[in-house]
């Protein structure tokens, strides 16, 4: 009985999580309320990304920034990794390097 209990519990937590997160990574930012769409944006410890600009992350390679955001507290990046496809990122924990040709 406590097995079907936790089973249930566990249906019920991926039924109620799942839109969330389901397309999350197509969702265009301007749908998030508080961005702002911008072209270029300077970030700490980075120094400044441009749309159409390549960046490298660690894990995710090389990329081409498709847009960027700025919110409150932080800048939101789209890019287009060549490996891994497209990823939302927060630029100033996202661990990016500017790549200049």
């Amino acid at each position: 009985m406590k097995n079907k209990q936790i089973t249930s519990a566990i249906l019920i937590l991926c039924i109620l999580l799942t839109p969330a997160f389901v397309g999350a990574e197509d969702k265009p930012a301007t749908d998030y309320p508080g961005l702002e769409p911008v072209t270029e944006a300077a970030v700490k410890g980075i120094g400044v990304i441009k749309v159409g600009g390549k960046v490298l992350h660690r894990k995710f390679g090389i990329g081409v920034v498709k847009s960027i955001h700025l919110g409150d507290d932080a800048t939101t990046v789209n890019v287009v990794f060549e490996t891994r496809g497209s990823k939302w990122l927060v630029a100033e924990y996202a661990n990016l390097m500017v790549i200049n040709d």
